[in-house]
């Protein structure tokens, strides 16, 4: 399989390397301050399913894969840092339409990254995409009601991200 990247622009590039060189000097302590948030999109038995077999075992149990009317489809939404692993958060699809949007943000979300903002007496800061989740107005005022701090992170940019890892190795085993 090919390896996958975001598409960028000179724009991109261009923010990806300010934000490292605003970055690169950055202590451990300081690192370890920020808190990485994002979602996915899961699906169940939504994938194509291949065999091997002779043409007449096309009927066989052990050749065919039970066909379901719909598949299960979540978010999947967690927020990690060098000292935090919050709870994975799973929101059905059909519950909102299909989409993560700001309200449902805000009311399953924000609390979790609420609770977390003032672990061990240390003030977490919180990097998340520029999806218009996030930066909706309903959003941004919630979060500055609740004193959550946010750093700017360049648009196109989740291989930078290390809870990216997370999501691949959780897609691997479901």
């Amino acid at each position: 399989k090919a390896t996958e990247k975001p598409f960028l622009i000179l724009v991109h590039m261009h923010n990806r390397l300010m934000w490292a060189w605003d970055h690169v000097f950055w202590t451990n302590e300081q690192w370890a301050s920020i808190g990485w948030s994002d979602e996915m999109s899961a699906c169940i038995n939504s994938g194509e399913i291949y065999v091997t077999r002779r043409v007449e075992e096309k009927y066989l149990l052990d050749c065919c894969v039970l066909k379901f009317k719909d598949f299960l489809s979540w978010i999947v939404w967690a927020i990690i840092s060098l000292n935090i692993k919050g709870p994975l958060l799973f929101i059905k699809k059909d519950w909102n339409k299909g989409k993560l949007n700001s309200e449902v943000y805000i009311v399953y979300m924000l609390p979790v990254i609420n609770a977390y903002k003032t672990y061990e007496n240390k003030q977490l800061i919180v990097i998340e995409d520029n999806s218009s989740v996030h930066t909706s107005k309903a959003t941004v005022t919630a979060e500055y009601e609740l004193g959550i701090q946010k750093i700017w992170w360049p648009a196109n940019s989740p291989d930078l991200n290390p809870i990216e890892n997370v999501w691949r190795l959780l897609k691997y085993r479901v």
